[in-house]
């Protein structure tokens, strides 16, 4: 298991924030704001069942013409508002 750890590397991706991949295969799996102190995990890397519910739609002001919009789920064009997600802003 301890050899997993070792592929598990931060790559700070602007000023704002950090992202956490796998050396290993390239997968992007974690991003957090510098100075942060909570990290999003990519859903897409978790096993299923995961238990995880759609909280928002972002960026949807581009998103691509063949995009299914079924659920109903808040949708923002641009960022949401930090508060939306009750992070913190830095």
């Amino acid at each position: 298991m301890a050899a997993a750890f070792n592929a598990l590397t931060w790559y700070r991706s602007s000023e704002h924030a950090q992202r956490g991949f796998c050396n290993t295969c390239g997968s992007t799996l974690f991003f957090r704001r510098n100075g942060g102190d909570r990290i999003s995990i990519a859903a897409g890397s978790l096993n299923e069942p995961t238990g995880i519910k759609m909280g928002a739609r972002i960026f949807t002001g581009s998103a691509a013409n063949y995009v299914d919009w079924e659920s109903d789920v808040p949708t923002f064009e641009t960022w949401p508002p930090a508060e939306y997600f009750n992070v913190p802003e830095k």
